[in-house]
């Protein structure tokens, strides 16, 4: 499947699709996203999750509990990498982390958190999506006048959050999310299987 993008009304449909759904309920997040920090734990509040599943490599769900425990006090890191010290993972977390206020609310309300992301192995071997912005991501940096996918974040999400909704920040963190995942107009084998 093609995504094209040449008005407004293109976008309806796929953004439609993300904001409405409800299994699972979706929440675009940035890391270290203080607006997201702010309004996770409203969101998880209003949905109420059965489980609270964190975009974070498998091999991590041993030591999620201990980033809600009592005595943890962030800034904190999970780190890992693969039995033969390749693909070294180090993830921090300080109190503006949306997945860290996900994992606090979850804590705080007896809800089971799960890391759900490809694990450590898989991510040595994925293509790399570097280089200039492509496809509907190019579109909005060029139409928002943005340098890069930071300063659209910026001007998308973490800028009008202060006097928006929670629901208005999920909203446009998803369709930031949506529009780097298909940076060459549909989404890549390794975002497919993600």
């Amino acid at each position: 499947m093609t995504f094209r993008f040449d008005t407004a009304e293109d976008l309806e449909t796929p953004l439609r699709e993300l904001t409405e759904c409800e299994r699972p309920f979706l929440i675009g997040v940035r890391h270290h996203s203080a607006a997201l920090a702010r309004v996770v734990p409203e969101l998880l509040e209003r949905f109420h999750p059965e489980v609270v599943l964190i975009e974070l490599p498998p091999e991590f769900s041993p030591w999620l509990e201990w980033l809600a425990h009592s005595e943890t006090q962030a800034p904190v890191a999970l780190s890992a990498c693969l039995n033969d010290g390749q693909q070294i993972s180090f993830l921090p977390f300080a109190d503006f982390s949306p997945e860290l206020a996900a994992i606090r609310w979850a804590a705080k309300h007896n809800v089971p958190v799960a890391a759900i992301d490809s694990p450590l192995a898989s991510r040595a071997e994925r293509s790399s999506n570097t280089g200039p912005p492509r496809g509907i991501l190019a579109s909005m940096t060029k139409r928002l006048e943005c340098r890069d996918s930071g300063e659209l974040w910026e001007r998308l999400v973490e800028s009008p959050a202060l006097g928006s909704s929670a629901e208005s920040v999920r909203r446009a963190a998803l369709m930031f999310g949506w529009a780097i995942r298909c940076n060459d107009d549909e989404p890549s084998e390794y975002d497919r299987a993600r």
